[in-house]
């Protein structure tokens, strides 16, 4: 439960971003700015 919550602050950050700085992270165009963005982001691409 403590991982789903973590993992839902991190979507909360991401979702802060602009639109085309949310999608250059996602799509691999820009480095993931963030250490603990990176699972999600990861997450988000395979998915």
């Amino acid at each position: 439960m403590a991982w789903m919550t973590a993992q839902l602050a991190i979507l909360q950050e991401l979702l802060l971003l602009e639109d085309h700085d949310l999608w250059a992270i996602i799509s691999g165009r820009k480095e993931c700015p963030e250490v603990r963005w990176k699972a999600l982001v990861e997450l988000l691409r395979a998915g």
